[in-house]
């Protein structure tokens, strides 16, 4: 019988995947635009945390960025047709931030080096959403951001082993998310 941390981290999935959904048909209806630096340097950045994070040690926790590095990447490719935003310096020190980590593990040898660049790169990368969500809540769809809220709450559940390691990805996750939740939800002029 799966443990109470098993069950959470697939809920978690399971929310995170549902995210999409309407995502996907708010993008397609033109009423959600998405920001292609933020979706192509979390399509990237997300592939090499859900590597570092299992071998870190991630088990219960790694259906989140599992789902999100998929799912994330069918996001950046609608991007380019209908999202919004361009390749600032920003957005390619990000994307050489990514490519950094990736060389620094192989060098190193440490899944831990590369997990916490990447998440550092992942809340950088946000950054594009996050002022975008505080001037246009509306290019948002507050589902998706609602799914991704709970998703990441779940996350933080199906934490079986607390270390620092382990516990920092689902936790910068709500912050991250909640952020971006709260500003989307926030009261709409």
């Amino acid at each position: 019988m799966p443990n109470i941390t098993a069950i959470a981290g697939i809920v978690a999935g399971i929310l995170s995947f549902a995210a999409y959904i309407p995502l996907v048909l708010a993008i397609k209806s033109k009423k959600a635009r998405p920001n292609r630096a933020t979706w192509i340097i979390w399509s990237m950045v997300t592939i090499l945390i859900t590597i570092s994070y299992y071998a870190s040690g991630a088990r219960d926790t790694i259906w989140v960025p599992l789902i999100y590095g998929i799912c994330s990447f069918i996001i950046a490719i609608l991007s380019l047709k209908h999202g919004e935003g361009g390749w600032t310096p920003f957005d390619r020190w990000c994307l050489a931030g990514a490519g950094l980590s990736a060389l620094l593990w192989w060098c190193f040898n440490s899944p831990l080096i590369a997990l916490f660049m990447n998440v550092t790169i992942d809340f950088i990368g946000a950054l594009p959403t996050i002022r975008k969500s505080y001037h246009d809540p509306e290019s948002e769809d507050r589902i998706t951001w609602g799914l991704f809220f709970a998703g990441s709450i779940a996350n933080v559940f199906a934490i079986n082993k607390w270390t620092f390691v382990i516990a920092l990805y689902p936790i910068l996750q709500v912050v991250i998310i909640g952020i971006i939740a709260g500003l989307v939800f926030k009261r709409r002029k």
